[in-house]
């Protein structure tokens, strides 16, 4: 019998599911929040770092919701960031976000607000200089303001599109704070880099943290008892019956904590257990396996031959590739 839904099969949470499936953070969620707010308001901007796969695009939609949903008197504008992001279109993004969720707009914004809408193909090409959108950046966004960019290490990586030079040159004077979300190599690259850069603008930075029993186990058992609530084909489902103590603390194990990857097993149990209403534990372990092997192949070919042949070095070793999966594997013998 073929399954018409796979809770596990989905891309990082929205706003729209993370009331039911969100895995809360409270440890980086309390961190995050003692350094951005001063009297209940953003006072300086944040960073927050996790390898590919640990969850950066749910945390910050978790993070946006809750804020939401505790009323606070701020507004949150979340962004993601592609390689070709151009400064002109980033605040374009982020101006036409603001104005829409203010009531009370002056002649200007209304005339900058419906120029950005009127544009022949959306966003893309506003008629608007650049200039003038850094100016409207300064003069008319508040303090009030949450500027939440995903995919943050492009602005590293492509310094051309003038993100990084507009938040080095106004980091410290834009009323509107900045939580950038990146992974941890270009975190510490820009770092080693930066001379007195962008990321001095940068306040403070948390680490996303791998995620333990509690988190995993929350996490899968909302999917299941939100599967079960939806269709009476998986009322019969628990999350004990799906996967027990045992499994769990495995795939913690196999995954370094990841929830992606642990995410990616269950959507492959998932069919199994919906046919034959258990698991064996062996078939656990295998699809397990089956997929940090994947992950492991995936690394490996994502690694530059390039770098490496150029390399002065007999022997390079390479820890975690960013995601946890594997704890120290050498590359011997290259030569340049």
């Amino acid at each position: 019998m073929a399954v018409v839904i796979n809770p596990f099969e989905s891309a990082p949470l929205t706003l729209a599911t993370i009331p039911f499936l969100y895995a809360d953070r409270f440890k980086e969620e309390k961190l995050l929040e003692e350094y951005l707010y001063v009297n209940g308001m953003p006072k300086i901007n944040c960073c927050c770092v996790g390898g590919s796969g640990m969850g950066k695009t749910t945390f910050m939609n978790g993070l946006i919701h809750k804020w939401q949903s505790e009323g606070r008197s701020i507004k949150t504008i979340s962004l993601f960031l592609n390689s070709d992001t151009t400064l002109n279109f980033f605040l374009q993004q982020i101006l036409y976000q603001y104005f829409n969720m203010k009531s009370d707009l002056t002649q200007e914004q209304s005339r900058i607000y419906q120029d950005i809408e009127a544009t022949e193909e959306g966003l893309r090409r506003c008629k608007l200089p650049t200039d003038m959108l850094t100016s409207a950046m300064m003069n008319y966004t508040e303090k009030d303001l949450i500027i939440l960019v995903d995919n943050a290490h492009n602005i590293i990586r492509n310094k051309s599109s003038g993100i990084y030079s507009f938040i080095e040159s106004y980091g410290f004077e834009l009323k509107p704070k900045f939580i950038l979300f990146m992974d941890p190599k270009t975190h510490l690259r820009a770092q080693k880099l930066d001379n007195n850069g962008m990321m001095r603008r940068i306040g403070k930075t948390i680490m996303l943290q791998a995620m333990n029993f509690n988190q995993v186990e929350d996490m899968i058992r909302k999917r299941i008892d939100w599967v079960s609530q939806i269709d009476p084909k998986y009322e019969w489902m628990t999350r004990e019956t799906f996967l027990n103590d045992s499994n769990i603390n495995a795939l913690i194990s196999t995954f370094n904590g990841m929830p992606r990857p642990i995410l990616e097993t269950c959507a492959s149990l998932f069919p199994m257990y919906y046919d034959n209403k258990t698991l064996d534990q062996n078939k656990v372990m295998q699809v397990a396996f089956t997929h940090r092997h994947a992950k492991i192949i995936n690394e490996l070919n994502n690694l530059s031959f390039s770098a490496l042949k150029n390399s002065n070095f007999d022997q390079i070793r390479s820890k975690s590739f960013a995601d946890g999966v594997l704890s120290w594997t050498s590359i011997s013998n290259i030569k340049g």
